[in-house]
């Protein structure tokens, strides 16, 4: 079985009381590659998702109850990330939250992002600045100051 199905199935089996969303969610989380681009040199939005080793963890750490909220709301705010940055056009690329991903501007300069620390998250490059971990929260504008620069 792969990764992404398998990861879908814990999505799928933990949160039965938001399957709707959560079904939207796994379509998305499909289009999450086996082999991840680890160099970004272009400006793009990354879209973040544990892997299955952070969902058990996070399962095992945290009450039920806790962890279906968590769940919840940030599938909810990933799905409003989402769907704000395809409004904008910009490039997103899919990704799990683990490893490093490096990031080289027009300038050359390189930048070192260390992803293990992140469960869900968008992180903005704009091209030419060191990327930001933005708040899926208010993605609006955050996007519209780090991007414009």
């Amino acid at each position: 079985m792969r990764p992404i199905t398998l990861l879908a199935l814990v999505f799928l089996f933990s949160c039965k009381h938001d399957a709707p969303r959560l079904h939207s969610y796994h379509a998305k989380l499909a289009s999450l590659k086996k082999q991840q681009k680890r160099e970004i040199n272009f400006q793009c939005a990354i879209i973040l998702s544990p892997n299955l080793k952070k969902i058990d963890k996070l399962k095992k750490s945290t009450p039920e109850s806790d962890y279906n909220e968590i769940v919840s709301d940030n599938i909810y705010y990933i799905d409003q990330a989402t769907t704000y940055l395809d409004s904008v056009k910009v490039k997103r690329i899919n990704m799990y939250s683990n490893g490093v991903l490096n990031f080289r501007s027009v300038s050359g300069q390189t930048f070192k992002m260390q992803l293990d620390s992140i469960n869900w998250g968008v992180i903005l490059f704009n091209g030419k600045d060191k990327p930001v971990s933005a708040d899926i929260t208010d993605i609006g504008d955050e996007y519209k100051t780090y991007m414009s620069k």
